[in-house]
């Protein structure tokens, strides 16, 4: 029996040089965007998070504060 992970294919982005998460969420917002992917988990300072367009949104346009992004957004850490 195949294992999951097996499965299915994976992509890393390393981006480096971003000051917050609200760059962050812009660049991952673009590459969403430009791919047309939009099933994406991701770290940030060492905080796994899921990407959620609406919230992600909000932040950018600053009715949503970064600490609501994480809380809402955060995933377990995979250990």
């Amino acid at each position: 029996m195949n294992d999951a992970r097996e499965e299915c294919s994976e992509l890393h982005y390393y981006i480096n040089g971003l000051e917050n998460l609200t760059q962050f969420l812009q660049v991952v917002e673009e590459i969403s965007a430009e791919t047309g992917m939009s099933d994406w988990v991701m770290t940030h300072r060492g905080i796994r998070m899921a990407y959620c367009w609406q919230d992600a949104k909000a932040v950018i346009k600053g009715a949503m504060s970064e600490e609501t992004y994480i809380w809402r957004n955060r995933l377990p850490e995979v250990g």
